[in-house]
This record gives structure tokens, C-alpha cells and sequence, in this order.
């Protein structure tokens, strides 16, 4: 039994009838932590705790770049989802949460150090505006307290509605309503967000007549904006691209490998800052991709693969859109293939710089076409029959 308001002597009276224990606050209700007073940080401690628990599982597992972010988004974020869709966690928690989160992703253990490669703003952003589309948490949890705010204004049958409509709106809408001074922590907060989330009458989708039906989606789209558009993203946001050749594509465009120039710009010590693959230039991107004489040679048998004549020497020149201009299938088959050799010379150049192995520029690319035709392979069945086309030119590359 819980009380509030009561003397010492009702108490004991009431512990007598009843025969219940005296509860004490915080008490744990729906994996909860429930408290008359004030959210602090120790009461989200518990969400903390599970997130790293499942961190300390995982990060023994050796997975790539993009299965870590794949985990984050699905995984990590949605255990905060639940308890970001009755409260608005409190500021410090929640940058606690994005902390874990990002040390994951850029691969830091206990103790350890990592750096972040990309800010974590950019990758919360759309694969279309430059970043992997990960849910932000602080807008997140803005989006999923927004339903609590349409629930008010479309009066939905529930005992709390009931009672914020008798306690704190007395038939005024929820749009309009203004909070008094004396109001809870958490009503000033909801309504802070039903401001965020009215905005502009005439833009806001779901208010006024004849609007949508407000979802956290949809809120969430409109809290976090748009922004322009990345002009690589349609390169390496491609279906026919396995996550992880995509994932160090993104990080090669916006020139965030960890090549050896960059981490001596980050003053770490470097033995040997000359290239891995042909130890003829500096190891920086540009060199990478494609003016090293190895990825030269890779990217040349690709384009003697797919037919293209236009020799290349960096990556914008890869990437322009005259290629098969007037055909999406072709173009996308390339961008497929763009980052997949992408993806086959990092690696390349990884293993030389530690030692473990090394392949000539003809062995590396038999083993990169073979990736690339694998997703190609798996995704022709989506394909309308109708398009005689591509399947005329897979057959070409003897894909099938």
C-alpha cells in the first residue's frame, strides 16, 4: 500500500484492515520506475544498465560496420522506446543512451578508445541526406509523447484521458490549452512538445480539419526536418549492394576512412604513412580510389567487365551520372559494382597494412565480382519479367 496525505495513525489503521505491507517510492510497475516526485537520473539508471548489458553481449560478436548499426537501430533504441513512450527521459540519461550507442558503433571496448568517424547528427540524418537513417533519441522520444498529445485532442476512451480532461484541460482543446505555473513537471514538458509538434497550422499534416492521423512516424519526420540532398546517395543507397560494401562506401565519399594521412591529422603516431597497395603516394583517399596503380587495375577490369570505355581516376568520376544515362537497371548494376570495389580495396589495403595476406589486382577483383553478382543474383527475381533489358544484360555479364 501506497499513501500520501495521510497521519501516522491512519496509516497503521488502514495496514490493520487490510493487512498490505506500506510500499516506498520509487516503486517498479511495468518495468517502471514510478515516483510521485520529479524524474531523476538514478530512476532511468535501469534503462542505462540493459542498453550496456546488451553492448557487453555483443561486443565479442565480430561483426561489421553495418551490423552494428543495424543492431543499434532495431535493437538498442527500441529497448529506450518503451520507456521514452510514457516519459520524456531526461536530457543527461538520454545523452547516456546516445554515448553507449556510439561507442558500439565505432567499435569501443572497455576501457578502450574509438573514434567517431561521422558525427553523430549525420547519421541520424536519411540515407538520402548523406547518413544512415538511425533514430535520434531525444526527437524520438518527442514523436512517441506526441501520440499522448493526439489522444488528449481526439478524447480517445482511457482513464488517464479521462482525467486529464477533468484535472487539467476542463473542455478546452489541447491545442489551445495554456499550462498554469502550477502544473507538474511532465505536463509542462507535454505541452512544450504539443508547441513543437502544432507548429505552423496550415504545414502541421495531422491538425486541423481533415488531417491525417498523427503516428510517432510521422511525427518524427517532422521534428527532424529535411535536409538537401547528398548528391552520392543514390550510389550508395543502392538495393543491389550488399550493407556492408554500402556502409564503407558512405564513410570513402565523405572521406572518413581511417586512412594513414587522417590519422595523423588526428596527431596519432603513423610508422609508415605511404600507400599499403602500391607504396608509391601518400595513403589518403583520393589516392585510394582510383589513382593507386592496384585500384587502377581493379577498376579497370570492372569496366572492361561491363563494357564502359571511360577510364577513371576518382571516385567523382566513377560516380557520374552520364554513365547508362538512359538506363536505371545498367546504372544501378554499376553503382553495385562502384561499391563493391570500394569496399575490395579497403580490405585490400587493410590486409597488406597488417601483414595478413595480399592479392593481386585480378585475384581481388574475381573476388569482388562474385560478391557483387551474388546480390545482383539475389535480387533479379524482383524484377517485373517485363524488363527484358536487364535480364539481356546480366546474361551479358553471365550473371545468369
Amino acid at each position: 500500500m501506497y499513501f500520501g496525505g495521510c497521519t501516522e495513525e491512519k496509516i497503521q489503521e488502514l495496514k490493520q484492515v487490510m493487512g498490505f505491507e506500506e510500499g516506498q517510492f520509487p516503486m517498479r510497475y511495468s518495468g517502471l520506475s514510478v515516483s510521485p516526485t520529479t524524474w531523476t537520473k538514478s530512476d532511468c539508471q535501469v534503462m542505462v544498465e540493459k542498453i550496456t548489458a546488451r553492448l557487453n553481449y555483443w561486443t565479442s560478436r565480430n561483426l561489421s560496420y553495418d551490423g552494428r548499426t543495424l543492431l543499434v537501430n532495431t535493437m538498442l533504441l527500441n529497448l529506450n522506446s518503451y520507456w521514452a513512450s510514457i516519459f520524456l527521459i531526461l536530457q543527461s540519461v538520454m545523452q547516456q543512451v546516445i554515448t553507449v550507442c556510439r561507442n558500439y558503433l565505432w567499435g569501443k571496448r572497455q576501457n578502450g578508445k574509438c573514434w567517431a568517424l561521422v558525427s553523430w547528427e549525420d547519421i541520424c540524418c536519411k540515407h538520402k541526406e548523406g547518413g544512415v537513417n538511425l533514430k535520434e533519441p531525444r526527437k524520438w522520444n518527442m514523436a512517441l509523447l506526441g501520440k499522448q498529445i493526439w489522444d488528449l485532442a481526439q478524447q480517445k476512451a482511457s482513464l488517464w484521458i479521462r482525467w486529464m480532461h477533468e484535472y487539467y484541460l476542463k473542455g478546452k482543446s489541447v491545442w489551445e490549452y495554456n499550462v498554469p505555473q502550477d502544473s507538474s513537471w511532465h505536463m509542462k514538458k507535454l505541452m512544450k512538445i504539443r508547441d513543437l509538434l502544432k507548429g505552423d497550422v496550415q504545414k502541421v499534416p495531422w491538425h486541423g480539419n481533415g488531417g491525417q492521423t498523427y503516428t510517432a512516424k510521422l511525427g518524427y519526420q517532422w521534428l527532424r526536418g529535411s535536409k538537401e540532398k547528398y548528391q552520392p546517395a543514390s550510389i550508395i543507397c543502392n538495393n543491389y549492394s550488399l550493407p556492408k560494401h554500402c556502409f564503407i562506401s558512405w564513410l570513402a565519399w565523405k572521406g572518413r576512412l581511417l586512412t594513414a594521412k587522417r590519422l595523423e591529422q588526428m596527431q596519432l603516431i603513423v610508422d609508415d604513412a605511404t600507400c599499403g597497395l602500391c607504396q608509391n603516394d601518400v595513403d589518403i583517399t583520393d589516392h585510394l580510389f582510383f589513382r593507386c596503380e592496384h585500384s587502377q587495375a581493379i577498376i579497370a577490369e570492372m569496366q572492361d567487365w561491363l563494357g564502359i570505355t571511360r577510364r577513371m581516376h576518382s571516385l567523382n568520376a566513377a560516380g557520374i551520372s552520364f554513365i547508362w544515362k538512359n538506363n536505371k537497371i545498367k546504372r544501378t548494376v554499376w553503382y553495385a559494382c562502384l561499391n563493391a570495389i570500394i569496399y575490395c580495396i579497403w580490405t585490400e589495403r587493410n590486409a597488406r597494412r597488417c601483414g595478413s595476406g595480399m592479392l593481386d589486382a585480378i585475384s581481388r577483383f574475381e573476388l569482388m565480382k562474385k560478391e557483387a553478382v551474388w546480390k545482383i543474383q539475389c535480387k533479379q527475381t524482383r524484377v517485373k519479367v517485363q524488363n527484358q533489358v536487364f535480364f539481356f544484360f546480366l546474361h551479358k555479364l553471365g550473371v545468369i
